[in-house]
């Protein structure tokens, strides 16, 4: 079993008062899981999907202003999936009333205007 860094440190410290440690800050744990690699299992496995150039390049924009690769994101989305055992968000089809109020949008319908956000929200309470 390969232990290093803060695992090495977590093993090491683990359960022991604070006082007892040279951190500064201590995890206290209850449980300790270290998965063992077995001879020939790959650590990762390649995966590939086809999306649209612009949308690759908005969403690495994104990924990157919040600190992730676009495979850290994918593997957050693939992790809450399996804990979830379902997709982590609602996917809808919008009902009727939503469907016109989207085309009444886009085709400047209705469409109201207003000077600051106070405006709006006195709007929105009448």
């Amino acid at each position: 079993m390969d232990v290093c860094g803060w695992e090495f440190l977590l093993l090491l410290f683990a359960g022991l008062p604070a006082e007892k440690t040279p951190l500064t800050s201590v995890l206290q744990c209850t449980t300790i899981v270290i998965h063992e690699r077995k001879e020939g299992m790959n650590k990762t496995a390649v995966m590939s999907a086809r999306v649209s150039p612009e949308l690759k390049a908005r969403t690495e924009k994104l990924f990157t202003s919040l600190g992730l690769t676009v495979s850290e994101a994918f593997n957050l989305f693939l992790n809450q999936a399996d804990l979830r055992q379902g997709l982590p968000f609602a996917v809808e089809i919008p009902n009727a009333e939503t469907l016109k109020a989207i085309e009444e949008g886009r085709n400047g319908i209705d469409l109201q205007e207003f000077a600051d956000a106070k405006s709006l929200m006195d709007s929105l309470r009448e």
